[in-house]
């Protein structure tokens, strides 16, 4: 059976804030931006952050799974998709659109394979 832990401690069990003064039953934590949690040294120490080669991006950091299964953290399996990626496989494969359809969908920019700005 695979063990299932869920790491945090006294940061995702009160020791952030505290209980909230008007709902004492729920457990406030701080609300942190973007660059206070990839500098976080709690999450680095945790190992929370995966990096990962992006065709796009560069080398950028992907948030894991907030548990550990049989002790480890499980693997980011691959980065974000760049866009548009996987839209001949969703339209084609997953939602059986014909070619003629998904020509129509594209011609009224329902769908798109580069991001639409107007």
């Amino acid at each position: 059976m695979t063990k299932v832990e869920q790491p945090g401690g006294d940061r995702t069990r009160g020791g952030g804030r505290g209980p909230s003064p008007l709902f004492p039953h729920l457990t406030t934590g701080a609300a942190l931006d973007a660059t206070q949690v990839l500098t976080d040294p709690h999450l680095a120490a945790r190992g929370f952050f995966q990096w990962h080669e992006h065709p796009v991006a560069g080398t950028s950091p992907h948030s894991s799974l907030p548990w550990l299964m049989d002790g480890q953290r499980p693997p980011v399996r691959r980065p974000a998709p760049c866009y548009a990626q996987d839209l001949d496989y969703a339209l084609d494969e997953l939602l059986g659109v014909s070619a003629a359809e998904k020509e129509d969908l594209l011609a009224r920019r329902v769908v798109s394979r580069e991001p639409v700005s107007d």
